[in-house]
């Protein structure tokens, strides 16, 4: 049996709106605001928004980006009557979704391969940005607060609402319009667009939403992401004690990134166009939420 797509009253083209117009705002905000301080002449002291630690300003990010995801995607839901319980699907069988994980293995080398070449060019054009965004990422000086709340952002938070936002209602509200091919390329790349390693990160996306459109199940990609920043959490963690040396070669270490970084490539990029070859959505196939109807 096959209902109405809900997807067709979906508009995925909002976001972008909304975005602007976010943006838009917070710029008027700002300038009334400081218009109405000086003509009231209140002091403020703005030294404590100006000095705001890492946990604070980790915390308040990732509140207003994922409070924007959930009430776009909340939004959506209302305005299509889409029903949750067939866009997460039911979790099948573990024989039939366990081996998926070990889709993890290359998908974590080809990103840390991807990811390292970035710094390698970084070295070479740019060695000043790469030894500010390099020892950012591994300061080790963080109070414990702010790693517990960046693990619950990268492993619970994250996979979470970027699969619920990218695999249930961006692909398939481009999938109803353009057919699933072309949607899994587009969604991929904006997923890529938006985050450092945009190479790496779209051959992810492809993945996740082919197992999506496989398993007919939102679960297992969401696990699968967590796993996946689950490694890139404790790769970080266990590296960062490694950066008081590197201050002190002056980021020299990053001269024969691309030996390890095209080996890891070499390595993964093989299994991934397997999988992706093989698992490749037919023209007439049912998005998920649609084929959960049955």
């Amino acid at each position: 049996m096959h209902r109405e797509n809900p997807f067709v009253k979906i508009r995925a083209r909002t976001v972008f709106y909304w975005s602007l117009l976010g943006i838009i705002l917070l710029f008027i905000s700002a300038f009334f605001i400081g218009v109405i301080i000086g003509l009231l002449n209140l002091k403020i002291n703005f030294s404590r928004f100006n000095n705001l630690d890492a946990t604070t300003e980790l915390a308040i990010g990732s509140v207003f980006t994922y409070g924007f995801i959930w009430f776009w995607c909340w939004k959506q839901k209302k305005r299509s009557s889409l029903n949750y319980s067939y866009l997460f699907g039911r979790l099948p069988h573990p024989r039939h979704w366990l081996p998926f994980l070990l889709l993890n293995i290359p998908i974590l080398l080809f990103s840390l391969g991807t990811g390292e070449f970035i710094f390698y060019l970084l070295y070479l054009y740019k060695p000043d940005l790469l030894a500010r965004l390099f020892l950012a990422e591994s300061s080790s000086d963080r109070p414990l607060l702010y790693h517990l709340v960046y693990f619950v952002i990268l492993v619970i938070i994250a996979p979470l609402f970027e699969e619920v936002f990218f695999r249930g209602f961006l692909f398939q509200r481009l999938a109803t319009k353009w057919g699933n091919g072309t949607a899994i390329v587009l969604s991929s790349i904006i997923f890529g667009l938006l985050h450092f390693n945009p190479v790496g990160l779209f051959f992810f996306s492809v993945v996740m939403t082919l197992v999506y459109i496989r398993t007919r199940c939102l679960w297992i990609p969401i696990i699968m992401h967590a796993i996946n920043n689950l490694c890139a959490v404790l790769i970080q963690l266990f590296s960062s004690s490694s950066s008081s040396q590197i201050k002190t070669i002056d980021l020299e270490i990053f001269q024969n990134a691309w030996q390890t970084s095209l080996i890891y490539i070499i390595l993964a990029l093989p299994l991934l166009m397997l999988f992706i070859v093989k698992n490749w959505t037919k023209k007439q196939q049912l998005i998920p939420y649609l084929a959960n109807y049955s």
